[in-house]
């Protein structure tokens, strides 16, 4: 269990959200300058083929203001690209959570960044896809995915009670690195100055899939209003991170992007939320690792193929202020889609039939560990994190601690 406070091969994957399918492909890697690389990386790279290059850490860059940290990273990137001869240009930028950039990479541009003592990996961008939980059945739990309620009077989600949530919580920030946020819905304090989107195919950071939307509205919907559902940390404020778009793709060049954002402008004690999971990525992990170290917290889920969880980034990390989550259902018994993890996984918390908002100004049941996540990210926001006794049925045998305030 990890404290509150404290502080290559080139995978080919796909992204979803709370549910992962695994492609082992090859990676360049590099650690303590002793590079290997895959000739099977090298045939099959193209003109087409997007690249992420993540360097070793460069101390004048770290200790750079906010505003120079970008035009040094730069300058630095364009200087190892005409130093190999490289006629690539960057596209995305990181500075914050890992050094790097992206870029278009030919099988002799690969076989040139291993041997440069800068560069520590170099994984191949991959398109990803979302999908939700499934549900087995039976009689105590008939349920369906993102069933759409009807809400005259406001409630508190069963999850938000289990956890001891629905506690205001304004002034404190959460944010959401999914498929934007309904920028209106007047259940949520959206900021909308500071929320963005990392897609190449739109600049608005609303949310026009729902996903979101629903992931903000269990951490933080109103309270008080008359309307819709109470959040676990009522009433706080909620930042888009957009990576996903209308029909759940994007990229995870796209997703790092938005990690490197949040390590660049969220205060240590703020709280990211990433209600998704892929097959290893080594420099998602590396991101992710990179922002908590500054004293964000993460919350992650666990993902929802049934699995455990040490095939899956982010949701294999054992680090420092970032908590995995499995999901669960309303008699504490362990989700039959939920993934798993003895030594990874912190918390689990509810995960079935979640009433939160949607986009439309709507509300909708939804399933997957990506409503468990949030349930936790509220408690986080809140400053207490706890346990209510141990999730039923836990398939690896040590059974979750379920959260609580």
């Amino acid at each position: 269990m990890k404290h509150l406070f404290s502080t290559l091969i080139l995978v080919a994957t796909m992204l979803v959200f709370s549910a992962c399918s695994k492609d082992n492909s090859t990676l360049l890697n590099q650690e303590d300058n002793q590079t290997t690389t895959s000739e099977n990386a090298l045939k099959s790279a193209s003109l087409d083929n997007k690249y992420i290059v993540m360097l070793s850490p460069d101390s004048e860059i770290l200790t750079a203001t906010k505003s120079q940290k970008g035009d040094k990273m730069r300058n630095r990137i364009l200087s190892i690209l005409k130093k190999n001869g490289l006629s690539s240009s960057p596209e995305e930028i990181y500075v914050q959570a890992i050094q790097g950039f992206t870029a278009r990479l030919t099988p002799g541009d690969l076989k040139k960044l291993a041997g440069d003592s800068n560069v520590k990996l170099v994984e191949a961008d991959q398109t990803v896809a979302m999908a939700t939980g499934k549900v087995k059945t039976s009689p105590k739990k008939q349920t369906s995915t993102t069933t759409t309620l009807t809400v005259s009077t406001e409630v508190v989600p069963w999850g938000v009670a289990r956890v001891g949530g629905g506690i205001d919580a304004t002034g404190k920030t959460a944010w959401i690195i999914d498929t934007g946020i309904e920028l209106n819905h007047p259940d949520l304090r959206v900021d909308v100055a500071r929320s963005r989107s990392f897609l190449s195919t739109t600049t608005s950071p609303n949310d026009d899939y729902g996903h979101g939307t629903h992931v903000a509205g269990i951490i933080a919907a109103i309270k008080g209003n008359g309307i819709g559902v109470v959040g676990v940390a009522a009433g706080a404020t909620v930042v888009a991170v957009k990576v996903l778009d209308s029909t759940g793709h994007g990229t995870i060049s796209g997703i790092i992007a938005g990690v490197d954002y949040v390590a660049a402008n969220a205060k240590a004690g703020e709280v990211a939320n990433m209600s998704l999971v892929e097959a290893l990525s080594p420099a998602l992990d590396a991101a992710v690792t990179g922002a908590a170290a500054n004293g964000i917290f993460f919350t992650v889920a666990a993902g929802n193929s049934s699995s455990d969880v040490s095939a899956y980034s982010p949701a294999h990390l054992n680090v420092p202020n970032v908590f995995v989550v499995s999901a669960m259902d309303q008699y504490d018994t362990f989700a039959s889609f939920s993934n798993f993890g003895s030594s990874t996984v912190d918390f689990c918390a509810p995960g079935i039939e979640v009433n939160s908002c949607w986009i439309g100004n709507n509300y909708v049941l939804d399933n997957g560990t990506s409503m468990a996540a949030p349930h936790v990210a509220g408690l986080l926001l809140l400053g207490s994190l706890h346990s209510d006794g141990t999730v039923k049925n836990d398939p690896d045998g040590n059974p979750d601690p379920i959260a609580h305030f």
